[in-house]
């Protein structure tokens, strides 16, 4: 059997990027600018508080809650966008984009 295999469409083969993103009572993106080419993304929440997940719309009574030192992975295509937002301001969140 060989060493080397060909990658299948769920690796990463470019690179990833972190970024520090601030999130408050104000839905955010994560993170603010998208990787052009980016197919996975790691949140993980740095703060003191839990935050919230969703669409561009989200809430803190519909969002998926991600608390203090919880991370979500998730496998998506280009344009598609994570938004969060928090009941207070300046939560320090991590984002982790692989392509």
């Amino acid at each position: 059997m060989s060493k080397n295999r060909s990658p299948n469409s769920d690796w990463l083969t470019g690179g990833v990027l972190e970024s520090p993103v601030t999130v408050g009572t104000t839905a955010v993106p994560l993170p603010a600018t998208a990787h052009v080419h980016r197919r996975h993304i790691e949140i993980f929440n740095n703060s003191g508080s839990g935050i919230f997940l969703g669409g561009a719309g989200v809430t803190i009574t519909r969002g998926i809650p991600l608390p203090n030192g919880g991370n979500r992975s998730f496998s998506l295509d280009v344009g598609v966008l994570i938004y969060a937002i928090a009941a207070s301001n300046n939560l320090d969140i991590r984002v982790l984009e692989g392509w």
